[in-house]
């Protein structure tokens, strides 16, 4: 969890500093984030996850869907937010107590929109 937390605070800072027109510097740290936040899903892709496992993934992949987003890459964009979606829907359909896994079905469904 702490390498997740690392790559979304670098994501945070990196549109913190753009709002201040450091782009340069913001391009770095958002990518340092993605690549973190990349690494984490690629070592949970294709294996054999739980209800909320799959849950905090689709999270991670919201997250990088983000900051495709952000750098107007829009089709990786929508192919991440579509991913989560699927990810999510499965995790709820399996529990569905899992109220995070609905919220983020919701979200990457308005994302993708």
């Amino acid at each position: 969890q702490y390498l997740a937390n690392l790559g979304y605070s670098l994501i945070g800072f990196s549109q913190r500093l753009n709002s201040v027109e450091m782009n340069a510097e913001a391009e770095i740290y958002q990518k340092e984030g993605a690549e973190i936040l990349q690494k984490l899903i690629d070592s949970k892709t294709d294996k054999n996850l739980t209800p909320p496992e799959k849950t905090d993934l689709a999270w991670k992949i919201m997250w990088l869907g983000g900051t495709f987003k952000e750098k107007s890459d829009y089709e990786a964009a929508l192919k991440e937010f579509n991913r989560a979606k699927t990810i999510a829907i499965e995790a709820y359909q399996v529990d569905k107590t899992l109220e995070p896994a609905f919220n983020h079905a919701s979200r990457s469904h308005r994302d993708l929109g």
